[in-house]
């Protein structure tokens, strides 16, 4: 956007009343907004989505940072006081706001929104703002060379996500700048999600006090967002000085340099430097954290071979001294048994995380949904019962492996189940079970069949439990089947899918007869 002062011509793109906020309707359409309507009208649209799940979750982070300073979140009184309200006050939003106005815009002179410029590197291509490179177009679709070019809403989206998700480099070793990660670059985070972007927001604007018992949810006079320092990089700091100040952690040194071409202002090279490095222990309130026996409390990581719902025992078992949930569902808890949440509403549990290869490369990134009744919260009973059947399908699929691993021995070795008997090696028995994908129909179908289970736990069902696991069973009945389905009929061919489904029939009853 150009204005004129003086009879010069500026560049200004003003976050706060500019479009470049993607919500998403309850009709499904998109419509991009600025920051103040995406507050004051956030109670009116369903959710937001970027154009990635980092974007996504960067936008979240940002939006909630704002709200800290507009909100009080004291106690559970102050934050239902705006709960029972049903939308964010537009007069407290625009007082805030008004007071950092021209710290949001983006092309500002003075404090251009989460950038400093850096004196000893030279501009490099914008794309190179972009955090994993390896996994850029599955979601960046227009990225193709380095000559690309952002629009003023493109580019703050993905600065928001450069300073939250970028991956440790090198910039310049002979000016010792070398890149950090950034902090949601470990780790999963997750955030409850309401039936609108109001309640989404609410539900993870964590209780925020100078008595928090979480010393990193501990108000500080200190702490406070980026936009309102006038140097967020002094003090020069390892550890935030608060909650806002690490909502808002400047991981880089960056400055856009924009340029008009065809009447519009387009953003193609970016200076990018090293920023503040998180240092030391840091329990990030939107993470899960497991007790390893001797590392102690170990972050819950994205794995690319589980699904949400596989890791659930991590962060749903709120009671158990072996977990560290994130905040939101514990706050969620205290919220239920003060009855200010009521136990009917459903929730949904969204989670946004990444793998990272070699340190430096995101060749995965992931958003998943589970839904999440309360009950699931206010009874811990709930959560052991869901841990005990996650379980149960993990020593499912055992037996399933087992089956599997006779009918590749005897394949290869067909006699090798008699005694005296050359047996077939391991690593041929390996690479045949890799060969027949074996775990592929087994895992996926089990997913919707596990929310139902946590549904009928949460409404009482009597059957629920026998339900699932008969799910689970055929299953991997069926799994089984389709692997043998990749054989010969030859006589061994027929011989191994007998052996391998006794096997498996076996370990089923084995199972079963264990409770």
């Amino acid at each position: 956007i150009n204005y004129e002062t003086g009879g010069a011509m500026k560049i200004s793109f003003n976050l706060l009343s500019q479009p470049w906020i993607p919500c998403i309707q309850n009709d499904g359409s998109t419509v991009e907004l600025g920051l103040f309507e995406t507050l004051s009208q956030a109670h009116e649209f369903h959710s937001l989505e970027g154009d990635s799940p980092l974007e996504t979750a960067s936008l979240i982070r940002l939006l909630l940072a704002v709200l800290h300073r507009v909100v009080d979140t004291h106690n559970q009184d102050s934050w239902m006081d705006v709960w029972q309200t049903g939308h964010f006050s537009e007069k407290a939003l625009e007082s805030y706001l008004r007071q950092w106005e021209n710290r949001f815009d983006l092309f500002d002179e003075e404090h251009p929104f989460y950038q400093q410029r850096h004196d000893l590197v030279d501009p490099w291509a914008a794309i190179k703002l972009l955090p994993g490179m390896s996994a850029v177009p599955l979601y960046y679709h227009a990225v193709e060379t380095e000559e690309s070019r952002y629009t003023p809403a493109q580019a703050a989206r993905i600065l928001i996500t450069a300073h939250t998700f970028a991956t440790p480099g090198i910039r310049n070793p002979q000016k010792n700048l070398f890149f950090n990660g950034g902090p949601w670059l470990s780790g999963k985070v997750f955030f409850l999600e309401g039936n609108s972007l109001f309640q989404t927001l609410m539900l993870n604007l964590l209780r925020y006090a100078p008595d928090h018992p979480d010393p990193n949810l501990c108000q500080t006079d200190e702490d406070a967002p980026a936009w309102e320092m006038d140097n967020p990089f002094f003090p020069e700091r390892t550890l935030p000085l608060g909650y806002l100040d690490y909502l808002t952690w400047q991981n880089r040194r960056v400055y856009l340099i924009p340029v008009e071409e065809e009447g519009q202002i387009w953003v193609k090279e970016v200076v990018e430097a090293p920023g503040l490095k998180l240092q030391g222990e840091i329990r990030d309130p939107m993470k899960a954290y497991i007790r390893d026996e001797k590392k102690g409390f170990k972050m819950l990581y994205l794995d690319k071979s589980k699904a949400l719902w596989r890791q659930s025992s991590a962060f749903l078992d709120i009671k158990s001294k072996d977990r560290r949930p994130p905040q939101a569902l514990l706050w969620a808890a205290d919220l239920i048994e003060e009855n200010d949440l009521p136990v009917s509403m459903k929730l949904r549990l969204m989670t946004v995380g990444v793998v990272v290869e070699n340190n430096s490369k995101i060749v995965l990134h992931r958003m998943e949904r589970m839904p999440l009744p309360l009950q699931i919260l206010e009874n811990t009973d709930l959560a052991l019962k869901l841990r005990k059947e996650v379980d149960y399908a993990e020593n499912v699929k055992n037996q399933l492996f087992f089956a599997v691993n006779t009918m590749a021995g005897l394949l290869i070795s067909a006699d090798s189940d008699l005694p005296d008997n050359r047996r077939a090696s391991n690593d041929d028995i390996k690479k045949l079970m890799a060969h027949w994908h074996w775990e592929d129909n087994y895992w996926p179908p089990l997913e919707f069949a596990f929310y139902d289970l946590v549904q009928d736990l949460a409404d009482n069902v009597p059957e629920a439990i026998s339900i699932w696991r008969k799910i689970v069973q055929s299953t991997a009945q069926d799994s089984l089947e389709d692997v043998i389905h990749q054989i010969d009929d030859s006589a061994k061919g027929l011989k191994a899918a007998v052996q391998a489904r006794s096997v498996l029939f076996r370990g089923l009853i084995k199972l079963e007869s264990n409770g």
